[in-house]
C-alpha cells in the first residue's frame, strides 16, 4: 500500500485543480495539497541568479513538483508520479509496477510541506530538502499518517538536458507515524 511507495515519496495540500485547499482535514478530495511556511524563491546564499529570476528553478519549482506528484497519485496516474522521480523513476528504488502496487489500497492522500531548506549545490546538482506530513485514506476508510523529508534534485552542469535541469524527487525518508 501507500507505505511502500512513500518510503520513497512525499505529500502537500492543494486541490486537484491546483488551488490552495483548506488545511483542515475532513474529507480529502483527490489532489489535496497544502504548503506550510515557505521560503521565498532563491533565499539563501547558495541560490543562483537563475533560481532567483526563474521560480521554476527555485523553491516554488520544487514545491510545484511535489504538488504534481500528489495530484498524480490521487488521480491514479502512477506513470506520471513515478516519472517525477530522478532517473526516470529509478530513484524511487521500485519498478513502475511495484510503485503503482504500493498505492493499490489508497483512496486519497493529502500532504503538507513544511519550511523548505536552503537550496544547496554539490557535484553539478542542486538539492533542496522539504519536510512533509502526509495523511492517506485507504480504500476501506482508514486514515494513516506519515512524516519525514523529501529531497529534490536538479542538474546544473553544462550540457544537461532541459528535463535534467528540472526538479525531480531524489530521495525520501517518509515513514508512518502513530
Amino acid at each position: 500500500m501507500l507505505a511502500s511507495s512513500l518510503a520513497c515519496g512525499g505529500e502537500r495540500a492543494r486541490n486537484a485543480g491546483g488551488a490552495a485547499a483548506d488545511t483542515a482535514v475532513q474529507s480529502l478530495p483527490a489532489g489535496t495539497v497544502s504548503h506550510g511556511e515557505t521560503v521565498p524563491p532563491g533565499e539563501g546564499a547558495s541560490a543562483t541568479e537563475d533560481e532567483r529570476s526563474d521560480p521554476t528553478l527555485g523553491v516554488p519549482g520544487a514545491l510545484a513538483v511535489l504538488d504534481s506528484y500528489f495530484v498524480a497519485i490521487n488521480a491514479h496516474q502512477f506513470h506520471d508520479a513515478y516519472h517525477l522521480w530522478s532517473d526516470d523513476g529509478a530513484a524511487s528504488g521500485l519498478t513502475l509496477e511495484e510503485f503503482a502496487r504500493g498505492y493499490d489500497r489508497t483512496r486519497s492522500t493529502m500532504y503538507r510541506a513544511g519550511r523548505p531548506g536552503r537550496i544547496e549545490g554539490a557535484a553539478g546538482s542542486r538539492y533542496i530538502d522539504i519536510p512533509v506530513t502526509i495523511e492517506a485514506v485507504t480504500t476501506d476508510g482508514v486514515r494513516r499518517h506519515f512524516a519525514g523529508h523529501i529531497v529534490l534534485r536538479r542538474v546544473v552542469v553544462t550540457g544537461a538536458s532541459s528535463e535534467e535541469r528540472l526538479w525531480h524527487i531524489y530521495h525520501s525518508s517518509v515513514r508512518e507515524v502513530r
